[in-house]
């Protein structure tokens, strides 16, 4: 691991720990919401399990310093933010929310000095 981290490649690890922080309260209050608790969990298990674990997995690479969880990182928030901006998932009014919130690590994460720090080549 590289001596001096940059602070806007920590600011990008910080940003990629907070949408993984957000999708474990969203799993949560799906898990444990609705009548039946081992439905509601099951549920929550199947439709929000697989981006949490890829966005925890993101999150802890990019805190390691390490490429794949660049990859891990930039992959999982193009997907939310097409997931986000192109579906009709969400209600229109949570739309720009959901944009945002995928589109700030994204630009974070393809800035050249973090970009550089996680080992990336520049785009000649």
């Amino acid at each position: 691991m590289r001596s001096h981290r940059p602070f806007i490649a920590t600011v990008a690890a910080l940003s990629q720990s907070l949408v993984a922080s957000g999708i474990v309260f969203v799993w949560l209050a799906f898990a444990f919401w609705g009548t039946s608790r081992l439905f509601a969990l099951l549920f929550a298990s199947v439709y929000w399990g697989l981006p949490l674990v890829v966005s925890v997995l993101a999150a802890k690479g990019l805190w390691r310093g390490e490429k794949a969880g660049w990859w891990t990182a930039v992959r999982f928030n193009l997907a939310g933010l097409a997931v986000g901006s192109w579906l009709e998932v969400f209600p229109p009014r949570w739309k720009a929310v959901v944009v945002i919130v995928f589109l700030i690590p994204s630009v974070l994460l393809l800035l050249p000095p973090v970009r550089r720090f996680y080992g990336i080549p520049a785009q000649e």
